[in-house]
């Protein structure tokens, strides 16, 4: 009996002494609080282009190097206005889009935009509606 005891004394100790998992936090999308959170480098898996948001209030879409889209936004409550200027099938379109960013390690690393709305663009309609990877500032 007693070296019963002394088995499950000894496999109690052994079992506390074993490092305890650090539970990683799981990313939180939520609705973007400040331009701060947009702004930087956006990178579009499925349309293989790249939008670049800047403090300034000035966007630019490309593929390589190719601008197919430029303007201005405003961000306000979470929802940025874009307005396309001089550049392909959306010029002087402007719409509104709700922005959720994707929070991982603390670093921003996908953005989701949501058309408040109808957008009367239908290529950035369909654009809009694919995820953007955070590539960095």
């Amino acid at each position: 009996m007693q070296k019963i005891s002394l088995l499950i004394l000894m496999a109690t100790i052994l079992t506390a002494c074993q490092p305890t998992a650090t539970p990683t936090p799981e990313p939180v999308e939520t609705l973007a609080g400040s331009v701060s959170d947009i702004v930087g480098l956006w990178w579009s898996p499925q349309e293989r282009s790249k939008v670049e948001i800047k403090a300034d209030g000035t966007f630019r879409a490309f593929i390589n190097d190719e601008t197919f889209d430029e303007g201005t936004y405003i961000f306000e409550a979470g929802k940025i206005t874009w307005t396309t200027i001089g550049h392909g099938s959306c010029e002087n379109m402007p719409i509104t889009q709700e922005a959720y960013v994707t929070i991982e390690d603390g670093k921003p690393t996908w953005l989701r935009l949501q058309t408040v709305g109808t957008d009367p663009c239908v290529a950035r309609d369909r654009a809009a509606r694919k995820p953007l990877k955070y590539l960095g500032p």
